[in-house]
Parts: structure tokens; C-alpha cells; sequence
């Protein structure tokens, strides 16, 4: 089942559609996306699925989503969306938007860290 949208995601929409020139390079953020992706899923024990938008889903193979969710929080005042409650998920789903380089190789950084922990 599809997501629902509010009525102000949907005027912001509607208006972000109407603008001329787009705020942002999205083939620049879709490149990110995918070396943001790369770069997770050459950590062991995480997959992070292709997508075709600038969020994701990733599993780990060892801890849990709200584990490392509460790690994340705690040491590099860093936010995941723990997925284990979106329906035929399991504990081990998480989900991470792109940001910039530099914020994203921050996060690499620190699942490579929270990984450690497991070896």
C-alpha cells in the first residue's frame, strides 16, 4: 500500500511543480544516493537496496534497527528511520534519506563504528 500524503505535502507539491528553475540538482542528489548506497553496502553485514529516490532501505545482519537507531542518537547525534514496524519488515530494517557528502559519510562512519561492536 502507498504512502498517504497530507493536504500541505500535497500543496507543496503543486507548488515546488509550478516553480521554473528546480532548488535543486536532482541528478547530482541521485548520484549521491547511489554512491551514498555503495559506500553502506560495502560494510559488512549491511544491505542497502537500490531505490530510485534519495531515501532507502537497509538491513543489518547483526543488532537491530532500534540498536543501532539508539546508538546513532546517543554518540553522533545522528537519526535513522528504525522500518521494523512498516508491515513484512523485520527488527533488522532501517531507512536513511541522502543528504549531503560530507553528512553521509558521517553516517558511514559511524555504522562502520556501531559495526565493530558485533566482530
Amino acid at each position: 500500500m502507498p504512502w498517504s500524503v497530507n493536504a500541505l505535502a500535497i500543496e507543496a507539491g503543486k507548488y515546488l511543480m509550478g516553480l521554473k528553475e528546480p532548488l535543486f540538482d536532482l541528478d547530482r542528489l541521485l548520484d549521491e544516493t547511489n554512491r551514498f548506497r555503495e559506500e553502506l553496502n560495502k560494510i559488512t553485514g549491511i544491505t542497502a537496496f537500490p531505490t530510485d529516490t534519495h531515501f532507502f532501505l537497509c538491513q543489518t545482519g547483526c543488532g537491530t534497527a532500534s540498536e543501532l537507531k539508539r546508538y546513532l542518537i546517543e554518540k553522533h547525534g545522528l537519526l535513522i528511520r528504525d522500518a521494523s514496524n512498516f508491515y513484512g519488515l523485520d527488527n533488522n530494517c532501517f531507512r536513511v534519506a541522502t543528504q549531503l557528502k560530507e553528512e553521509n559519510d558521517r553516517l558511514i562512519n559511524a555504522i562502520k563504528y556501531w559495526k565493530r561492536q558485533y566482530i
